[in-house]
């Protein structure tokens, strides 16, 4: 089914004159990508002047990432973080190749990328490519205030490493379901709420890397590996694995007692001391460690800057975990979504007994991300038999806290 494409009255002659040769350059192109919709022939009008071309569109419904990421649409279609993925993963398959063929098209604007409609399928489609930059014609993409703070200075032709950067800047913006043109990272909480989810929920490697996409920290091969990362660990939550062979920390005493998962979670405030929180920490290890019924393979979550996990593991007798003396502002909600998580993860590998610690020394914060987290952890009681303990540090009697010591203190799946 052919369609037309007319060019935009709103363009002076000069920048029609560009589009014109630009159209004519890609559709001469035999070894574009096929996700690209290359341009079919010109049209012309009544007065012989070149008003825009035809092409050749995909059989399907569509929709462009750009109506895709509007509040209305994500709730319609469902798309959750796993299908941000699959979109970026294509996106990134794409620009792959582009880069291999030495062509570099600018700011690709999320309004010209196109998806199906009913998202059970894997296609992906780049319309218009005479947006592109071709040759010393500049790109015809729009540019914005946070883009240009990307580049050290004003430029007008893209080459392979300034291309890497507007790349990068095009996959954060799919991966955090931006529909802003003047995306800046991270997100605004504030009037990008949504965005600002999808950034909490990403990994620490790729908010470096984002962060980082000014100082050149950031590759294709870099994204690839953080993409595939994460569909292995999504693959990882659904196949089942052997249990592990015995841990040459465990003796015979341990033998007789019930494997379990302890998940100690830290939430620490910058301006606490750090010895009360420690033994309470000591004293609760302790107490595993004599548990008379089980032998708990000990897991942390680490409340910093960027909040992470220590995987699960047999510690020796008389092991204490220790903890680093200075802290960063950061979210307790996201380390507590990091907790159930790590959690959720470690039972569908080996389903066993399960306890989740929170050590908490401070007042959380009763926001959004607080609430997701709240979420999360009430799933893992009903799904798990999972115990939730809460342990405060000192006088606490912040709504958070009432919330959360309301949750933990309700009934757990036996």
């Amino acid at each position: 089914m052919f369609e037309t494409y007319l060019y935009s009255d709103e363009w002076n002659q000069e920048e029609k004159d560009n589009l014109i040769k630009k159209t004519v350059y890609y559709m001469e192109m035999s070894n574009l990508p096929e996700q690209i919709i290359k341009p079919h022939e010109l049209i012309y009008g009544k007065d012989g002047k070149c008003i825009g071309y035809s092409y050749r569109k995909p059989d399907r419904d569509l929709i462009s990432l750009k109506n895709l990421f509007q509040p209305d649409s994500m709730k319609q279609y469902h798309v959750e973080q796993s299908k941000l993925f699959e979109i970026g993963r294509q996106v990134l398959n794409l620009l792959r190749h582009l880069e291999k063929l030495d062509i570099y098209p600018g700011f690709i604007d999320l309004s010209y990328l196109y998806v199906s409609a009913n998202l059970d399928d894997s296609n992906l489609y780049l319309f218009h490519p005479e947006m592109f930059q071709a040759g010393k014609i500049p790109s015809s993409y729009p540019w914005y205030p946070s883009d240009e703070k990307l580049f050290d200075e004003p430029f007008d032709l893209f080459d392979k490493e300034k291309q890497l950067r507007a790349d990068g800047k095009l996959m954060y913006k799919i991966l955090t379901a931006s529909s802003k043109g003047n995306a800046k990272i991270p997100p605004n909480p504030k009037n990008q709420e949504m965005s600002w989810d999808f950034w909490n929920l990403l990994s620490k490697e790729w908010k470096e890397l984002f962060l980082n996409l000014k100082n050149k920290g950031i590759s294709y091969e870099k994204m690839e590996e953080e993409t595939n990362q994460y569909f292995e660990k999504q693959r990882l939550k659904t196949v089942p694995m052997e249990r592990p062979e015995k841990d040459k920390n465990i003796t015979d005493t341990d033998n007789v007692k019930e494997k379990a998962y302890a998940l100690i979670t830290i939430l620490r405030q910058a301006d606490k001391s750090i010895q009360e929180i420690s033994r309470e920490l000591y004293l609760l290890q302790e107490k595993l460690e004599l548990h008379p019924q089980f032998h708990f393979a000990q897991g942390f979550v680490l409340g910093n800057k960027h909040p992470f996990s220590k995987s699960f593991r047999f510690y020796p007798k008389e092991y204490r975990s220790q903890l680093g003396h200075v802290i960063s502002e950061y979210s307790f909600g996201e380390a507590l979504i990091i907790a159930s998580e790590t959690l959720d993860e470690a039972l569908k590998r080996d389903e066993r007994p399960s306890y989740l610690f929170i050590l908490l020394d401070g007042e959380i914060k009763n926001d959004k991300m607080f609430h997701i987290a709240l979420k999360r952890l009430e799933m893992l009681k009903e799904n798990w038999y999972t115990k939730l303990v809460l342990v405060p540090i000192g006088q606490l009697k912040g709504e958070g806290y009432q919330l959360l010591n309301h949750l933990c203190m309700k009934g757990n799946k036996q």
